[in-house]
């Protein structure tokens, strides 16, 4: 697919160094994807809304 004027985002993989350098990118990846709610919010499980549900009936 070289030439297809598209252009490739590679994952930069964490070795142990340069921690603040590796987290800038990781959350423009994830932001410019439109995905950093999922990190801040995770990904809602049928489990968890369960919990949450059982939860709220428990404080009335």
């Amino acid at each position: 697919m070289s030439g297809s004027g598209g252009s490739e985002m590679r994952t930069p993989i964490f070795s142990g160094e340069n921690y603040e350098l590796w987290r800038i990118k990781m959350v423009t990846i994830f932001k410019s994807l439109g995905l950093w709610s999922l990190v801040e919010k995770g990904i809602p499980t049928p489990d968890s809304k369960k919990k949450k549900k059982k939860a709220e009936e428990s404080l009335e």
